[in-house]
């Protein structure tokens, strides 16, 4: 037979098992290995937008472009200019250019493909830039382009940037090229989550 300090010790030990299932934070880790108390922050990534960098470069055609060569059907092209606020910029491009149909006569254009650039700061950085775009090569003037691209890493400042990459332009039939550019860097980092 079930007395009544029975049952009152019964319920008390429901209701004590009750709010132990709720993992009280009061009821250590080590009674119960499902209650996991972080010792250190959690980090998570977060972006950090650096101010625009806007530039001015020219250069001409190269025979040796970019860093390694030029790849059969490809174009390239060197030179250097400045840019705010990093100063000093060398640079190197391949690109494969593909002339479009026209009729008539409309004004020939090209699509700009596999665009590939360096841009090295004068202490050695670099930002290593995707690109594709178009243009318009009329017969007796310079050819127009515009260029839109993302930049897909970097050494030294910009190690581990990515962000967005826009200019535009002239091409001569001489092969100088002038560029107005600007780029949008992101810095990727951990922060406490």
């Amino acid at each position: 037979m079930i007395t009544s300090r029975a049952r009152a010790r019964d319920r008390r030990s429901f209701r004590l098992e009750c709010l132990e299932d709720r993992h009280l934070l009061s009821v250590s880790a080590a009674r119960h290995p499902a209650i996991v108390i972080p010792l250190q922050p959690t980090l998570a990534p977060t972006q950090t937008v650096i101010p625009l960098i806007h530039g001015k470069l020219q250069g001409t055609q190269a025979s040796n472009g970019e860093l390694y060569g030029t790849p059969i059907g490809y174009l390239s092209f060197s030179g250097n200019g400045s840019a705010k606020p990093v100063g000093l910029v060398y640079f190197g491009t391949k690109l494969v250019r593909t002339p479009n149909v026209t009729v008539g006569k409309a004004t020939p254009t090209f699509s700009v493909s596999n665009g590939t650039a360096v841009l090295t700061m004068y202490k050695g950085d670099q930002i290593s830039i995707a690109y594709t775009g178009s243009g318009q090569a009329p017969k007796r003037k310079a050819g127009t382009v515009q260029l839109v691209g993302t930049v897909t890493g970097g050494t030294g400042r910009f190690n581990g940037v990515s962000g967005t990459f826009f200019a535009t332009g002239t091409i001569k039939g001489n092969g100088h090229l002038a560029l107005s550019f600007t780029t949008a860097l992101i810095y990727h980092t951990l922060t406490p989550a």
